[in-house]
């Protein structure tokens, strides 16, 4: 079994982004080769080798950020010593070197996991059955969860990295194409990325309509390539791949670097925040010491690991960092406090609304008052398989690219 061990303790700047961070323990809810949550020493465990000390219980129950007990590793670290075959040179390393194969395989060692929020192991995607080909691969990089600026920001200060991770990704998946999304309201990025890639013909950059949710997998396939993806299918299906571009970020440093996936970058944000910041973070730190460098204040209702949207409400602030933690957003009483039930008026704009094209009026209606409520409301999502929902995505994807 591959273990990293690691820890946090860094006070540095990221471009203008303050981190100032620091913590003793980590704890690592999962050690287990692609899902592993730290690093410093890489490789197989010697005998006699000390990599850490438990401090009483080596293995404890921890409550993570929703309230749930996980078992946790307590590991007290000693330094912050790295593994020698990790590169840890400023220099941007341009020429791949690794084969498909062994790209596929640095990227499962080096537990890269999808960064858009599903934190799939990033190589299972590359595993491909023979008889699948990829035609395009696609770059996530529309970001249009409100309020979260991390991958804003990254495709600002290291594109260059992101794109030699698409790079290897094109050389693992096959492919002879990459389409990146980025939506319309970050033109600096994607001015900065056509620039990058001008002489790149196999990467293409794609502005997209700013509108949520744009960067949502199967909406994204239809507004870049124009294919939809069969009810129940994977985007191999109709031959593309997505990564997130946080993900090609990781997967820059895991084939060029040798370096595990050991740290996030979070939006601390919120409309009463006077100061909003984006932070990189080791995986493991505490998440009420990088909320302890900003300012709080009173009357807050709610902390969301994540955006409005797809977050969820943290019940417990003693917890830790993990892979996909993208945002910590501070909501007031009034913001986080939900509206007012109305009648409903079968308007059906929410059928208008809804990326899947979904009857929302008649899925509210049978949660709330049939007792068969189950098999009602999948006769009604049956809609996805019909002519009239195809007819619905045409409507609302229609010009999805500006």
């Amino acid at each position: 079994m591959v273990v990293y061990v690691g820890f946090t303790s860094l006070a540095s700047n990221y471009g203008d982004v303050e981190l100032a961070v620091s913590t003793i323990m980590m704890k690592l809810f999962m050690l287990f080769s692609y899902f592993v949550d730290g690093f410093a020493y890489a490789g197989e465990a010697l005998v006699g080798k000390e990599i850490g000390r438990s401090s009483g219980k080596s293995i404890e129950p921890v409550v993570d950020a929703l309230g749930f007990k996980k078992n946790a590793v307590i590991i007290e670290v000693q330094g912050d010593e790295w593994d020698e075959s990790i590169d840890r040179s400023p220099e941007l390393k341009e020429e791949i070197t690794l084969s498909k194969k062994e790209i596929i395989d640095r990227i499962k060692e080096c537990g890269i996991v999808g960064l858009g929020g599903a934190c799939f192991p990033a190589h299972v995607k590359y595993m491909l059955p023979p008889d699948k080909k990829v035609d395009y691969l696609l770059v996530n990089a529309a970001e249009c969860e409100p309020y979260i600026t991390v991958d804003h920001r990254l495709m600002l200060e290291n594109a260059d990295k992101c794109i030699i991770g698409i790079k290897a990704l094109l050389i693992a998946s096959g492919a002879p194409k990459a389409l990146i999304g980025i939506e319309a309201n970050k033109p600096d990025a994607i001015k900065h990325f056509k620039e990058l890639t001008a002489n790149i013909p196999e990467i293409e950059i794609i502005p997209l309509k700013p509108k949520y949710p744009q960067g949502a997998e199967k909406q994204l396939i239809k507004a870049l390539t124009g294919r939809e993806v069969p009810n129940g299918k994977l985007p191999i299906e109709v031959g593309v791949i997505v990564n997130n571009i946080s993900t090609c970020h990781a997967v820059y440093y895991a084939v060029q670097k040798n370096r595990p996936l050991i740290e996030t970058f979070l939006t601390v944000t919120g409309k009463t925040l006077q100061t909003r910041k984006n932070y990189r973070v080791r995986l493991g730190t505490p998440v009420q010491e990088i909320l302890d460098t900003v300012t709080i204040p009173e009357g807050i209702g709610k902390v969301i690991a994540g955006g409005p949207m797809m977050g969820k409400a943290m019940s417990n602030l003693n917890c830790y960092t993990v892979k996909g933690m993208s945002s910590l957003l501070l909501m007031d009483e009034k913001e986080s406090k939900r509206a007012e039930v109305t009648a409903c008026l079968r308007c059906g704009k929410c059928v208008y609304g809804c990326p899947m094209g979904l009857q929302g009026e008649k899925l509210f209606h049978c949660g709330a008052s049939s007792k068969d409520a189950g098999n009602k409301i999948t006769t009604i999502m049956q809609i996805e398989n019909t002519e009239i929902y195809h007819v619905l995505m045409e409507k609302l994807l229609v010009n999805s690219r500006l």
